[in-house]
């Protein structure tokens, strides 16, 4: 049956896109799921702000009106209505640009979610849906908001219990997890920083994205890149892609590769200090492919192991463990 005793609705909402599924609690398995690039957070702030910032007491039905066109294609796609079903919302709707904004939980953070900082909202006009909206997990000077629940879904398949987790992205995190708690992480903005050198900098004009993926010159590139990167003298290896382009000692695809390799190798360097525990990879089959070589370029795709996905993505198995946590007092 489905109903809001067995099933609830999960809600990863990002910066930049949305993902809802019906899940059911015991197992975990999916019921129905979509996926949206038009409500995400950022745009959905934007908006709030172009119609004046009305009163604050307006901007949680604001933003949970933005999910009607979700929840209606879900109901959809599941074939049965959603009635007053619990809908759970992880990401960065407890952000600043977010619903409302939520104090951060604070390391060691528990991943089976004891010290999730959370608010519960009633259902409305606006949403039929009581809510559920978690918050993020912070450290002196850095935060994060989603990949805890992410880590927690993980957590939840790992025979170990301390590893390290690598998301990838604009804002890549390192985490490292000991004793099944959340002990430390570090941000690097390894992708941005890729994308403004690449566009913004005298290196645009140096870098060409490969026409071919993995030819012997841009591996080869990408490699020499990795193991500069770990050096750590990064401000002076960045110009000699412009150097060597100039010199006609390194074609545009090759400084695209060499940087990328380059920024990756400074990034993962830090995984050097410790060579025993597992990595996880948490991250889409391109990002994961570039880190493994990475990792095998340094010495370390030993410790590289397959992430245990199944067909539930790990932020609503995330969801499904605070839930069993909560359970008590929701």
């Amino acid at each position: 049956m489905i109903d809001k005793e067995t099933c609830f609705i999960g809600c990863d909402w990002g910066t930049s896109s949305l993902r809802m599924a019906v899940v059911e609690k015991k197992f975990g398995k999916i019921l129905a799921q979509i996926s949206s690039s038009e409500v995400g957070i950022k745009q959905t702030y934007q908006d709030w702000q172009s119609v004046g910032r009305p009163d604050r007491p307006k901007r949680i039905p604001f933003f949970l009106n933005k999910l009607r066109q979700p929840l209606s294609q879900l109901t959809q796609s599941l074939g049965y209505p959603l009635g007053n079903m619990l809908m759970v919302i992880s990401g960065m709707a407890s952000s600043s640009i977010g619903m409302l904004e939520l104090p951060y939980a604070q390391l060691p953070f528990e991943l089976k979610g004891q010290n999730m900082k959370y608010h519960t909202l009633d259902s409305t006009d606006h949403c039929p849906h009581p809510v559920l909206l978690l918050s993020g997990v912070e450290k002196v000077g850095d935060v994060m908001r989603g990949e805890e629940t992410q880590v927690m879904g993980l957590n939840g398949l790992t025979e170990s219990s301390s590893y390290r987790v690598i998301l990838p992205g604009t804002h890549a995190k390192h985490i490292a997890v000991e004793d099944g708690k959340m002990k430390d992480f570090t941000t690097f903005m390894t992708g941005e920083v890729f994308d403004i050198l690449g566009s913004h900098s005298i290196l645009s004009n140096s870098l060409e994205i490969p026409k071919t993926e993995g030819n012997d010159a841009t591996n080869m590139a990408f490699d020499k890149g990795v193991l500069e990167g770990r050096k750590g003298k990064l401000l002076a290896q960045l110009f000699s892609i412009r150097a060597k382009e100039l010199q006609g000692t390194q074609s545009p695809e090759e400084g695209y590769s060499y940087l990328s390799g380059l920024l990756l190798g400074n990034e993962l360097a830090s995984l050097e200090e410790d060579k025993q525990r597992p990595v996880y990879i948490i991250g889409n089959p391109r990002l994961y492919a570039l880190y493994q070589r990475a990792l095998g370029v340094l010495g370390l795709e030993n410790r590289l192991h397959e992430v245990p996905y199944g067909e539930t993505p790990l932020s609503f198995r995330g969801q499904i463990h605070l839930l069993r946590s909560f359970s008590a007092n929701l």
